[in-house]
């Protein structure tokens, strides 16, 4: 295939290894240098250009040696659209640096930002370079939803790929891979963090469902989603100390006695029953002394006569 659209320009990038979210950045700049002509080339030593394939890869000078070397023969590479895309991820460290097309606009908007753009953004600076999109529309949609899967809150979600090629000994490629894995470190660190927060959150809530009321700061049960409360306050009576008996509250979804009950809920069910008994002692005794009361009734006392004994 000789001509490119921009959405092929984003699949052949990525098949050549390429990071996803370089993707339109990276088809952009083969826009912009050849108009999405694999086999196009640029041979003019006044400008010191013999540059071929999508990504223009130049040859001229002393770059002919390391560039054979690394990619191959101009001729072969000329007819080779993958391996002139696998050339451009080497140079641009997959996406760490993007110098060697800084000419282009594209490539220079790319170096000023420093994060991935959209197919829509690459498409409106190739629009406002007066250069053609490669009639893209459709792979805009889809690019952009793959960027979209990809980043959260403008970084990606897979870590950055370290500078090669030429690049590997670049300061600045270095640089900004650097600071791109830092970020990315952050980043996954925190939403390692807040899962885990999330995960105790629901492990907690789920032990509170299962095990029911538990007890409070201040000796009270706390009543769970199922169960019976019964609280413990305090009762100055004859012989004493186990509180009266709280108002019952009704469980939400099974009976506690359908699943078992707990020891916490078994002691306040055992205090509840010595309340109960005390109750009943204390209502006997009250009309045992309410029947003697009525039986012998309070009446002046009676006085017996005295007698005289003899002398």
């Amino acid at each position: 295939m000789g001509q490119y659209s921009f959405s092929q320009l984003e699949q052949l990038w990525e098949q050549a290894g390429g990071n996803p979210l370089w993707a339109p950045v990276a088809a952009g700049i083969a826009l912009a240098e050849s108009g999405g002509n694999s086999t196009s080339l640029n041979n003019n030593p006044s400008t010191g250009d013999y540059s071929v394939g999508l990504w223009q890869i130049n040859y001229y000078g002393e770059l002919a040696t390391s560039r054979t070397q690394q990619f191959g023969s101009p001729t072969s590479l000329q007819s080779n659209p993958l391996a002139q895309a696998k050339a451009a991820v080497a140079l641009s460290g997959n996406g760490a640096t993007w110098q060697p097309w800084a000419g282009d606009p594209v490539g220079n908007a790319a170096l000023s930002s420093t994060q991935p753009m959209s197919a829509a953004q690459v498409q409106s600076i190739l629009s406002g370079a007066g250069r053609s999109t490669g009639g893209a529309a459709a792979g805009t949609t889809q690019t952009a939803t793959l960027t979209s899967s990809s980043t959260a809150f403008g970084i990606s979600t897979t870590p950055p790929s370290p500078p090669s090629g030429v690049n590997a000994l670049n300061p600045a490629a270095d640089l900004v891979w650097v600071a791109q894995f830092g970020a990315w470190s952050i980043f996954t660190a925190l939403v390692f963090v807040f899962g885990l927060i999330l995960i105790l959150l629901g492990l907690l809530m789920l032990g509170v469902v299962l095990l029911g009321p538990v007890v409070g700061p201040a000796g009270e049960l706390i009543p769970g989603p199922v169960g019976t409360v019964v609280s413990r306050t305090s009762r100055a009576g004859k012989g004493s100390s186990v509180g009266a008996p709280g108002r019952t509250a009704s469980a939400v979804g099974r009976p506690i006695a359908a699943r078992g009950r707990t020891r916490r809920s078994t002691r306040a069910q055992s205090a509840l029953e010595e309340r109960r008994h005390e109750y009943r002692m204390t209502e006997m005794e009250h009309r045992a002394a309410t029947s003697r009361y009525r039986r012998y009734p309070p009446g002046p006392s009676r006085v017996q006569p005295e007698t005289e004994e003899p002398f």
